[in-house]
């Protein structure tokens, strides 16, 4: 679980290259119905955020199809919101645009 975040903290230039490849798997994992690989899911994409900045904005519209499922789901909801103000946070305005088209409930941490 935490290799993931291991090995892109601090590799930001080194993912670029993959990024088209790791999308799939990576939204593969958030639309599981096991719990705790959408977790996983969550927290690698949160670390690939947290790395690679706004590069993942190009991505986000695939990435945030199955987040608005999960932001109905209690036990989850707190993770959801977690990842998409990362997200908001690292890719900025058209982040946030993103976001807001894809779970119109959304409310912005900048303000």
């Amino acid at each position: 679980k935490q290799w993931y975040q291991r090995r892109v903290r601090g590799s930001g230039d080194k993912v670029l290259p993959l990024l088209t490849r790791l999308m799939p798997p990576l939204k593969q994992a958030l639309m599981s119905q096991d719990k705790e690989v959408v977790k996983g899911g969550f927290r690698a994409t949160q670390a690939l955020s947290n790395s690679i900045k706004s590069h993942l904005n190009p991505h986000l519209k695939l990435l945030l199809a199955p987040f608005s499922k999960w932001m109905n789901n209690a036990t989850m909801k707190d993770t959801v919101l977690a990842t998409l103000h990362i997200l908001e946070d690292n890719g900025h305005k058209e982040a946030y645009q993103q976001i807001k088209k894809k779970i119109p409930t959304y409310s912005s941490i900048c303000g």
